[in-house]
């Protein structure tokens, strides 16, 4: 009975080496075949803002901007806010 309890008990220290062998090299190899395909874009470049005061969202990213020191275009009467001049660039090319 202690032989089967022994057997059972090195039987699972050698699954779970096994399996952390085999999730590591999974990981490594998962790793280098993602390439820069499957990785995210970098984010726009914020500013540094001012702290407090209004906040406005910026429409294309959704970021939230202060009103003073933002970029903002003046859109059919309407101000919209903008975090980067990449979000402004998108914005008027949409």
């Amino acid at each position: 009975m202690l032989r089967a309890i022994v057997d059972f008990v090195l039987m699972m220290i050698v699954f779970a080496m096994l399996r952390t062998i085999i999730s590591a090299v999974s990981r490594a190899v998962g790793g280098a075949a993602a390439g820069p395909m499957n990785r995210p874009a970098p984010a726009p470049r914020r500013g540094d803002f001012p702290t407090g005061g209004e906040l406005k969202r910026d429409p294309v990213c959704g970021t939230f901007v202060p009103v003073s020191g933002s970029l903002h275009k003046n859109v059919n009467g309407i101000t919209q806010y903008f975090c980067s001049q990449t979000c402004l660039d998108r914005f008027r090319a949409a």
